[in-house]
């Protein structure tokens, strides 16, 4: 079958980590955070805000959509708003704490035989690149494969 001779990955899967969320919460951001009606996080930035909806947010959840539509893996990204609205000592916080929460649920998620994220360390690629910020990036590129089968 097509389905044993092909994996089907999810190339666009945007996810917040909550240490993201729960960072972006502390006061330290230029994002504002609150909770619309349903109990999504709004997460307000210059111009614009995002709703994240419970796949954007509960890893366990996004998970479940998947394994019953058929995906095989799943590639994490860190949607908008990224690091480059913060300044850039901030971002490189951001960033690290962000490529960080990746790798956990790499690890954490794999063991159980379902649907793996592939840690690509994207938290720190949506950065406008400042001497702060090399150093994440050059951590980033370097640490965990980044494609796991």
């Amino acid at each position: 079958s097509v389905s044993t001779l092909m994996k089907v990955v999810d190339v666009h899967n945007h996810f917040y980590p909550p240490e993201y969320l729960d960072a972006l919460r502390s006061g330290k951001s230029v994002v504002r955070v609150t909770t619309g009606a349903r109990g999504d996080p709004h997460i307000h930035y210059p111009g614009d805000y995002n709703v994240a909806v419970a796949g954007h947010r509960d890893i366990a959840y996004r998970q479940g959509v998947l394994e019953k539509e058929g995906v095989d893996t799943q590639v994490i990204t860190l949607t908008t708003p990224g690091t480059h609205v913060e300044s850039p000592a901030y971002a490189a916080t951001l960033a690290s704490l962000v490529n960080d929460a990746f790798a956990k649920v790499v690890s954490t998620r794999a063991p159980e035989g379902r649907p793996l994220p592939l840690k690509l360390g994207t938290g720190g690629w949506q950065l406008a690149i400042s001497t702060e910020l090399l150093p994440e990036l050059r951590r980033a590129l370097g640490a965990a494969p980044t494609i796991r089968p």
